[in-house]
Parts: C-alpha cells; structure tokens; sequence
C-alpha cells in the first residue's frame, strides 16, 4: 500500500505529457477522477474536488511547457523551489532542496523557539529556507517553462454547489466512501482511537455502515499517568460502552528503537510529527490507511477552546450547567472570551477589536497588532492564530523584523486566496486550515510507516471543510464548541459523551495494571546524540548573518540536553540537511 509522493524537476526543455494521480482518493477511483479532469472544465472540476473530495492525493497535468499541480483538500502539502536552471517540485522537502539551502533567519528564530505560539513556522506559503515554499492542500499551482504562473486556493468553489446541511450529513458522505472503498478493496482500516469525541464519531459512522469487527481500533497508553484529557483513561470506559474492541499500545511504544529509526528516515526527508502516536504502529503488523480524528477541531472549532472538563456542557448556561467551583468558572470564562475573538460578530466590529485588541493580546500571550481590522485580522492569525494579536518577539528577532516578515507573507497570502476568503467568517477560518490545520496534516500524513500504513485525516475531507469553512459561529458556537459532534455521539450510543466516559470497577482495574509500565529513554536523542553536538551542527552553516549566526549558537547552547522537545526539532533539521550541503 506504499503510496508514492509527488516529486518532479520542470525546466524549458520539459515535454512530458500526461496527466497522474500521487496518493488515494476514496470519492472515486484513480482513472475516473483522471476521466472527470479531462471531461469538466477546470472550474467544475474544482467545484467538485472542494465539495466531494476525499483522500490525500495531489493530480498533475504534465501538458508539454505548462504543469499544473491541483491538491486536495486532505493533501499532505508540497514545496517547490525556484532557480535559473527551473523549478523542482515535491512533497517532501528534501526533493526540493537546492545544493546549498540558506534559512530564512527570521523564520529559523521563531521555528526555534520552544512551543511557539506563534505559527510563522506555520506560515501558509514560506518556509524557513529562502526561496522554498509550500505547496497547500486545496490549491492549484501552474509552472511553466520552469517558472511558477499561478497559483491559487480553491476552498471556494464549494460554495457553487449545494452545501451540506449539517455535520452530521458531511460524516455520513465521508464514511459511506470510506466505507465502500474498504469493502471494495477488502480492507479492515486501523481506527486511532484516544478516546475524544473526534475519533468517536468516526468510529460511530464507519462502524455503522462496515460492523464492527471490520475495524481494527488502536488506543496508546497516555505517558503512564493518569490523566483527565485523551488516552487510554477515556478510550477505556468509551469502548467498553459503544462495544467497541481496543488494543492498547504501552506509553514506551515511540522509545523502541524500530520506531526511533523511522522517526530518523522520515526527518532526513521532511519536517514532521516526530512523536505521533500512530508512529508507534511500525511495531505493530500494519499494511492499511490509519483513520485519524486529528485537525477535527481545526477544522470545525477554528482555535476555539473546547474545555475538557465542559465535554457537551455550555459554558456559563445556568439552565444546563451543574454548580462549578471558583477556579472552574474561571477556566470557562477564559474560554468564553478566548472564542468570542473567532465569532462573526468580532470579526466584523472593527471599533471592537481595536479597543480590545490590548486585552486579548494579554490573554493570549502575544502584543496587540499595530492595526487592527482589515490586515490586522490576517496578520494575527497567520503569526499567532489569533486576530490583531502578534507574537512576542524572541530574539535576535526585533518588532521591527517580524512585522515586516508578517506583512510579507499577508501579501503572498492575499494574492493565494479568494477575495471571499477575506471577508467575514471565512476570514479566520480559511487562514487557519491554510497554516495549522495544513502543517498539523503536513507532519503527520506525508509518510506512511514500513508496513505502508498511512494516516488519513477525514476532517480535511472536502465535505466536511465545506460544511465548517465560512459557517458562521455566533455566541452559541462560543458557549458550545463541538454542539454537532456531542449531538451525534448522543444520537448514535443514546448516551451524552459526559456518560461515555465515566470508568466503572472493571476499567480502574485494567487501568491500574497499566499505569505499572515504565518509560524507556528517547532511543531518538540517544542514537543521534552525535548529530546534536553545537560545535558540528549543519545548521549553523546554512545562516548567512553573522549575528543571527551568534545568537542561534547561544540558543542551542542554553537549551541542548535540557529540553527533548526542542532538540528533536533541531535534529529534524539536521537530519533534513545532513545529505544536502
């Protein structure tokens, strides 16, 4: 089931001609979709793609000078890089990666920076190397005689057609292709399952339509605690009361050195998702797609806050909600105020969000956007998430740089999508599928692991994003984050999630027995330690400014050894660059 990726060099001289599928669609098979390409004109063809698309796959028109590479709207994401002999273009970076790859200091500084809240490593459409960008999912890009022509986002055309009515009536689309492609192919798929509504609902509907036993449903041990978020403390009770069979992976299962090793291929190719649980999977006898609810509340939430402990309970509705202690009732209004900044009234009031703009940085942890509305709306969500609210500063970048940055890729930004992907709802909405919901697929789905399994994210499907993209979220979607998908739990198991997840006697036993195992050591860090020396790192060589060059230095000297998060992404990148310069 290995999957090929996109990867091919275009130049003056280029004269392939052919059209080609990379990846799976599940809405139809490979031939017919090529069939519908050559059939509908290309704004059909595209309507059709953003409304009914389903699957990771990027469909290529070699056409004699002219190339045109149209992803879906689950596409992984691609690059390609520009010079005087032509253009390469790939899914993987390290295809495109020319003989000597100089950062972009800026972005390098922030890609660095331990759990950024910003997302300028993020970004839509650059990168952290010069002159190095990003091919989205839902896009459309044009090459010519070895330059790029075009290049456009296509969310929009799904609103030429009939819209789904609900999200329940999206789910049901996606699972009933899921479902017949597995069946015509003899498939039993592998649902990831952390216990959380997302994944549940997935579950509900394929198991539906497939029977149960026809899938495989895989939970891992949440890092041998316990703990009141996703894992296996809520996948337990969950299966148990939807009959669901789960077999739970230990928390050690990402330290074997079988995983550590792919984890190391994979980062010589890509930047990726180096500690996803389903990479725990290369342990296991594995040769199918990888259900995923991941990017669901991407997609559907935009960076609204869905609290834990709430699960399908309003925030601060009286009629509905049990008395709640001081702390709690805090936590709800933080994240009451946190989602009113994505509601259509705020991104419509201008004069709001400028006397507001102060207070929700505070909040959030950043600065207030000089500007607020119009450009300060997209540069605060490409650069922090959130509208008119910037990123502090890390060094040695100043204020001065990351504005200039920022507005650089607003413009680049403004000229990728529609002009209705600037007004209104669809202002925020877009912006995020097109930097975290993107990237979060991105590290996630380029790569299947050894036995071919790949993850599919099904949120990223084009009837679902058509359903949540541009819908407007008023107070209620503030107050209930996640009504439709609570609501479709309860319609399907009779039960509200909150029930769901309750543990009986025989769940603490069995949960008790797992909390005995212990973490091993990161085999990663470990095997690799000779790749994180600061004296011999490679990435000091690809930065051309001197002081950035300084500052990098003393960064990985405070933070090597001291924080695993942080040196496996610079690992990631010399890994990426090991092979290069």
């Amino acid at each position: 089931m290995e999957i090929q990726n996109l990867a091919f060099f275009q130049n003056r001289d280029t004269t392939k001609t052919e059209v080609q599928v990379y990846g799976t669609p599940y809405h139809c098979a490979q031939a017919e979709l090529i069939e519908r390409y050559k059939k509908l004109s290309l704004e059909d063809f595209l309507e059709q793609e953003a409304r009914h698309g389903i699957g990771n796959y990027a469909i290529v028109d070699f056409n004699h000078l002219t190339t045109r590479v149209i992803t879906s709207t689950a596409y992984c994401g691609g690059y390609f890089y520009e010079d005087s002999t032509g253009v390469r273009v790939g899914t993987t970076l390290k295809s495109v990666l020319p003989e000597k790859p100089i950062f972009d200091e800026f972005g390098l500084c922030f890609f660095l920076t331990p759990h950024p809240k910003t997302a300028f490593s993020q970004m839509p459409l650059s990168t952290v190397f010069k002159n190095v960008y990003r091919i989205p999912p839902a896009s459309v890009f044009e090459f010519s005689e070895g330059v790029k022509t075009t290049s456009y986002l296509y969310l929009s055309y799904s609103r030429r057609t009939a819209l789904p009515v609900s999200f329940e009536d999206a789910l049901w689309e996606v699972a009933q292709k899921m479902s017949d492609s597995f069946k015509d192919k003899n498939i039993k798929p592998i649902l990831f399952f952390s216990g959380g509504a997302d994944c549940l609902v997935l579950y509900l509907a394929l198991a539906h339509l497939m029977g149960k036993d026809n899938i495989r449903v895989i939970t891992m041990q949440t890092l041998g605690k316990r703990s009141k978020s996703n894992g296996h403390e809520r996948a337990v009770p969950v299966a148990r009361n939807c009959g669901m069979k789960i077999e739970i992976l230990p928390d050690n299962s990402l330290t074997s050195p079988n995983v550590a090793k792919l984890v190391a291929s994979m980062m010589s190719k890509d930047m990726i998702g180096s500690v996803s649980p389903h990479l725990a999977l290369e342990d296991c006898d594995a040769n199918v797609p990888i259900i995923h609810g991941q990017n669901m509340d991407a997609v559907a939430l935009n960076t609204m806050d869905a609290i834990q402990f709430n699960l399908e309970k309003g925030y601060l509705t009286d009629a509905i909600l049990p008395k709640v202690s001081e702390k709690t009732e805090l936590k709800q209004y933080k994240a009451f105020i946190n989602n009113l900044v994505n509601t259509a009234e705020f991104l419509s009031e201008t004069e709001f969000q400028k006397t507001s703009a102060k207070s929700f940085a505070k909040q959030f942890g950043g600065i207030p956007d000089p500007e607020p509305g119009g450009k300060g709306i997209i540069r605060g969500l490409l650069t922090s998430q959130y509208p008119n609210v910037l990123p502090y500063p890390k060094r040695p970048a100043s204020h001065c740089k990351m504005l200039d940055a920022a507005n650089r890729e607003v413009e680049l930004y403004k000229d990728f999508v529609n002009e209705i992907d600037l007004v209104g709802q669809r202002t925020a909405d877009v912006a995020r599928f097109c930097t975290y919901s993107a990237i979060a697929s991105k590290r996630l789905t380029t790569f299947s692991i050894s036995s071919g399994s790949r993850p599919e994210l099904l949120a990223m499907s084009g009837p679902i994003t058509s359903y949540f993209i541009g819908k407007n979220k008023s107070m209620l979607e503030a107050s209930q984050p996640k009504r439709e998908i609570y609501d479709f739990i309860k319609k399907m198991t009779g039960k509200n999630y909150s029930e769901l997840v309750v543990q009986n006697s025989e769940d603490r036993i069995l949960l008790d027995e797992l909390d005995i195992s212990v973490r091993n050591e990161d085999k990663l860090l470990t095997d690799y330690s000779a790749d994180l020396k600061v004296d011999k790192l490679k990435i000091l060589d690809c930065i051309e400014d001197e002081r950035i060059k300084s500052n990098i230095t003393k960064l990985f000297q405070e933070k090597m050894g001291k924080a695993p998060g942080f040196e496996r992404q610079v690992l990631n990148l010399e890994l990426l660059l090991k092979n290069t310069i």
